[in-house]
């Protein structure tokens, strides 16, 4: 690529981004200069004591609005509690919408409901508790518009059936299929009593034996079988300083081995003892690079999340705004560079998203696991 071309293309982007960036018909404002006086003049505005703004137009205003809240707060307080209260005063009994005829909202009679039977009756009763006649027949309604009467319903009657048993005692005999029932409590008598039998009669203590001979077949196998596990189960429950010692495994004067296996692992654990050391200092090497590579991370994710922007702000205003110390010439106060980076500009960006070279098979990664296999503690071995 030509490099005239490429220094061309470069200055375009330049003047690309300074044109959406900056504004040409508008000049910069400069930063208005906060004394001591001014944030004196606004903290005495309003005395905390006397509740007043020392300006006497602020506080007019501020009374007038206020009063004028108050009735309008008034009003609409009235007006709620005229929806749910009674609209006229239960002492003189005047009506409280009174002048108010003919306005949108205001509440409309409604007539009576002649078919209700709780018209005029506030005590829940359905008929006259003076006459105790019904209403259809003691009402102060006309007779045309009084609640009618009431249906009732027919009563029905629960009957229990062990009162009225279908067993004649004087007979004894059934009313109704009694030889049909007959068998069928001899066959309920039956099963309770040979339950009943099997309770008591389970086992034989003159013979030492089960009753039921399926059940003393099945009891003698259970018993030759433990008899055979009895001895394995009872050294699997003996300690480890006794199912692994020496003696216990290897008989020395008739050179037996009793337990091969518990043997052979007691072997390899010894054997092995000391291999564990041998990644010892490869693997503290390992986590020495990961713990430097995560603070690296850290840091520079905790730098990026800073705006560069918030640095840029105190240059630009040449002062500090709490002491209002000037940042050049006499008595500067020192300004310390931020480490946070600048935004890249569109010609940055453009090259910082440029692929990068694959590396090779050959290079080296920085923190490269060897390829010899890693043990853990223990027998396990950690490839």
């Amino acid at each position: 690529m030509d490099p005239s071309s490429v220094e061309e293309w470069k200055e375009d982007l330049r003047k690309y981004e300074q044109e959406k960036t900056n504004i040409s018909w508008t000049s910069a404002v400069p930063h208005p200069r906060i004394t001591h006086n001014d944030m004196q003049a606004l903290e005495n505005r309003y005395n905390p004591i006397l509740q007043t703004y020392t300006d006497p137009e602020i506080e007019r205003n501020v009374q007038k609005i206020e009063r004028d809240r108050l009735i309008e707060t008034l009003a609409k307080n009235k007006d709620r509690s005229l929806r749910y209260e009674q609209t006229f005063d239960i002492i003189n009994l005047d009506d409280k919408l009174k002048g108010l005829e003919g306005l949108p909202g205001y509440p409309v009679e409604k007539p009576p409901n002649y078919k209700s039977r709780n018209l005029g009756n506030n005590s829940k009763t359905p008929y006259n508790i003076i006459s105790c006649l019904d209403f259809i027949d003691h009402h102060y309604l006309p007779p045309e518009h009084r609640p009618p009467r009431p249906i009732e319903k027919p009563k029905t009657y629960k009957i229990n059936i062990v009162e009225h048993r279908d067993f004649n005692i004087i007979s004894n005999k059934y009313i109704q299929g009694h030889e049909e029932k007959a068998k069928k409590d001899l066959e309920s008598y039956k099963l309770q009593a040979a339950e009943e039998y099997w309770k008591a009669h389970d086992y034989d203590i003159f013979t030492c034996k089960y009753i039921d001979p399926e059940k003393e077949e099945l009891e003698k196998k259970n018993a030759v079988n433990d008899a055979l596990t009895l001895c394995k189960k009872k050294y699997e429950e003996l300690p480890n300083g006794v199912k692994y010692s020496e003696g216990a495994l290897y008989q020395a004067i008739s050179s037996k081995v009793v337990d091969a296996a518990r043997l052979y692992e007691i072997d390899m654990k010894n054997k092995q003892a000391k291999k564990r050391f041998e990644n010892r200092y490869d693997i503290e090497k390992e986590y020495h690079d990961r713990d430097i590579e995560f603070q690296e991370k850290a840091k520079f994710q905790a730098i990026n999340r800073i705006s560069h922007e918030r640095y840029t702000e105190d240059p630009k205003r040449g002062y500090d705004i709490i002491n209002h110390n000037p940042y050049e010439g006499m008595n500067a106060k020192t300004l310390y560079p931020s480490k946070t980076n600048p935004k890249p500009s569109v010609w940055e960006r453009a090259l910082s998203q440029k692929s990068d070279v694959p590396a090779t098979p050959s290079m080296p990664s920085r923190f490269s696991t060897p390829n010899r296999p890693i043990r853990s503690s223990g027998f396990k071995i950690v490839s």
